[in-house]
Order: C-alpha cells, then sequence, then structure tokens
C-alpha cells in the first residue's frame, strides 16, 4: 500500500471504531448483546471495544457487525472478522513470543465502499473516536485515550506498527495500562 492509501484506511479503521462504540449507545444493543450468554464467553477471546466481551472471533465479529449495523454501516463485516481473529492470534502470539499480527495489516480491509462519515480527515477520525470515547470510558481511561489519540494525530504512522491486541486493550473497558 502507499502512503495515501494507508492515512484512508487509518481514518476509516478509527472511524469504524467510533461506530462501533457509537453502538452500544443505541437501545437496540440490548437485543443484540443480551443474546450473548455466559457460555459463550471465552477468556482469551477476541474482544468487543467498550465492553468486557471475550468470545470467539465468529461470535465476536457477529456481534460487532450488530452494532455496526445500528449504525448504518453494513459493509464492515470482512474488516471486523479479521480484527476478530487477528486480537486472539496477537495476543497468542504475545504470550508465545512470536510476531503479532499489526494493525496495519488490517489496512487492505478499509478500502473500497467502506466510506464512513468522519473518515474524510485524520482530524475528523479522531475527533468522532474521541467523542465517542469520552462517554464509554471513565476518567482515568480517558487520560491514556487522549493521550493516544494526541500522539496518533501527531503522527499517524504508529498505528501501522501496533499489535493488534494492544490497539484493541485501549478501547475496552478496565483495559490494563499500556507497557512499554
Amino acid at each position: 500500500m502507499n502512503v495515501e492509501t494507508d492515512a484512508i484506511a487509518r481514518q476509516r479503521l478509527l472511524v469504524v471504531l467510533a461506530a462501533l462504540l457509537e453502538g452500544l449507545y443505541d437501545d437496540a444493543a440490548v437485543s443484540v448483546l443480551e443474546k450473548l450468554r455466559p457460555a459463550d464467553m471465552r477468556s482469551g477471546g477476541a474482544r468487543i471495544p467498550g465492553t468486557s466481551y471475550e468470545l470467539p472471533p465468529l461470535t465476536a465479529a457477529r456481534a460487532m457487525q450488530q452494532l455496526l449495523a445500528l449504525r448504518g454501516v453494513t459493509t464492515a463485516g470482512a474488516l471486523l472478522q479479521a480484527l476478530a481473529d487477528a486480537d486472539v492470534a496477537a495476543r497468542l502470539a504475545a504470550l508465545t513470543g512470536k510476531q503479532p499480527p499489526l494493525v496495519g495489516a488490517l489496512y487492505p480491509l478499509c478500502t473500497g465502499d467502506l466510506s464512513l462519515p468522519g473518515s474524510e480527515s485524520l482530524r475528523s477520525a479522531l475527533l468522532r473516536l474521541y467523542v465517542v470515547c469520552e462517554k464509554v470510558f471513565t476518567l482515568t481511561h480517558m487520560r491514556r485515550i487522549d493521550a493516544l489519540l494526541y500522539d496518533w494525530g501527531q503522527s499517524p504512522q504508529q498505528m501501522d506498527g501496533m499489535p493488534v491486541q494492544k490497539f484493541i486493550a485501549q478501547f475496552v473497558r478496565n483495559a490494563p495500562p499500556p507497557h512499554g
């Protein structure tokens, strides 16, 4: 991919994340999340941003797709499945000392008809994500998110080499503080 294509993909990934978090505030989100039973939960599974749920990747991707559909986003299925799979693979890689999947590997799935309001510029994508995060996360967590989004605004290429599990962990409730 080239610099311009990567920039657009980054913006779209951030807006998909924002729309996913916004979906949690739709009244219909209850019907999506209440279908998930304790038997569905898997320690070390794929995480649904904005929640503490860890699920098998297919179940997590399906729930994320349903949450996005509440926001009118119906074209992100492949991205969400890859995100769920990469989250689990990256967490396993971290445990085994292998190279984890990186956020930049998701960029090819952020092209085509995945154009969303707020993805016109990096600034607008970061702002949309910041606004919704303020509704979802505690003040302590928002301090970390604010610093992270500021860093990405200054040097967006930092996202490219970030392990997927670290990217997801930033937007999960009760996420541990970042290491290193």
